[in-house]
């Protein structure tokens, strides 16, 4: 356990590193990769007992360079994942979420497309349309949710995401813990055109069979 802690504040202190920083960010990432060996990459780890990629996944991009802390986080995912991590393994706080609903909060689409990469079209699916114990808020709840108020510089990224999440089997019909879906929160937003290309995706969402939802 002692192990599995340590390589969870590395991958913390890694991320933070490459924000503050910059530059070249192999040496961080070589360090986290050392404090992977010998460890079980599924155990839950960190006080708050979370899977060590749902802690790669969880955060905005800090500092005054997000970009190379975007890129450290996304080869800690991919070795992660070399080593077995599960992206649908649940932590135990603060949400009981995975990974895929984390990446989707923090709209990380590359780390989403390469964990989809690692499950079965359904499991993604079922991932993607997951309702965590805290909110309800599946994937593709928060990605709408975060398309509605992101700053129109960031706005392509998650319509970009929603798109995938569609692409994927994300379900536009699903209740969060308040009664409303995701089409409902995108009747929401302020903005009119926005709005629009928000409702044009999830009206593009062919039906899918729900694994975990009835």
């Amino acid at each position: 356990q002692h192990r599995s802690d340590e390589a969870a504040a590395a991958i913390t202190r890694a991320i933070q590193s490459a924000g503050r920083t910059g530059g070249p960010t192999g040496a961080l990432l070589a360090d986290v990769v050392a404090r992977l060996d010998g460890v079980d990459v599924n155990r839950l780890a960190g006080d708050l007992r979370q899977p060590l990629i749902v802690i790669a996944v969880t955060g905005t991009n800090p500092g005054d360079h997000p970009e190379a802390a975007a890129d450290l986080r996304l080869e800690i995912v991919r070795a992660l994942l070399a080593r077995g991590a599960s992206p649908i393994q649940h932590e135990i706080h603060p949400m009981g979420a995975h990974a895929i609903i984390r990446a989707s909060v923090f709209g990380h689409l590359d780390i989403l497309r390469l964990m989809g990469q690692s499950l079965t079209t359904s499991e993604l699916a079922g991932a993607l349309n997951e309702i965590p114990p805290v909110n309800g808020l599946t994937a593709l709840h928060d990605a709408v949710l975060r398309a509605g108020t992101a700053d129109p510089a960031i706005l392509p990224r998650y319509l970009d995401q929603i798109r995938w999440e569609v692409g994927n089997g994300a379900r536009p019909d699903i209740e969060d813990f308040s009664g409303r879906t995701q089409r409902e929160y995108a009747d929401e937003i302020a903005d009119p055109g926005r709005r629009k290309e928000v409702l044009a995706i999830l009206d593009s969402a062919i039906p899918m069979p729900q694994w975990n939802h009835p």
